[in-house]
């Protein structure tokens, strides 16, 4: 059978890509760049195993800068060595600007999400197992494009 597109879309304004170009050559510069998200819906940070996913995938990206997305600071977690250019958190925007923002990065790297979940036709995907505390990685609501990271690889 054939395979149907199911893979989500999302439509930018002019002014939302306006003002997300400018917070990337700002933040930025013209250069490529990735996004980090860490956080979930039950607590700030999973357990070190999940992160040590997370941790092997961003080292192929260690040289790209980044924005992020999470609870803490960067600098006071294990992921401290990645290049952060810009705090979501701290750059008072929208949240479709962030979406434009994200589609626009080379990679979106970070815990399951339905954030960018959405954004997986447009931009590289690589998260953490959707049910990170079960073996059961890959339920009902898998998208062939995204990357789940898994522990049995």
């Amino acid at each position: 059978s054939e395979m149907k597109d199911y893979l989500p879309e999302i439509y930018f304004t002019h002014e939302e890509i306006q003002l997300g170009n400018e917070i990337i050559n700002s933040y930025i510069g013209g250069d490529k760049f990735g996004s980090l998200l860490l956080a979930n819906t039950t607590k700030d940070f999973y357990e070190d195993n999940v992160n040590e996913l997370l941790i092997s995938a961003l080292e192929l990206y260690k040289d790209l800068p980044f924005f992020y997305y999470g609870s803490k600071d960067i600098n006071e977690t294990m992921f401290n060595f990645v290049n952060v250019k810009g705090n979501f958190k701290d750059i008072k925007i929208p949240l479709r600007v962030q979406l434009y923002i994200k589609s626009r990065a080379i990679v979106n790297i970070g815990y399951h999400s339905g954030i960018n979940d959405i954004l997986c036709r447009y931009t590289n995907v690589i998260c953490t197992p959707m049910h990170p505390t079960s073996k059961e990685t890959i339920r009902e609501n898998y998208l062939h494009t995204i990357n789940y990271l898994r522990y049995d690889l």
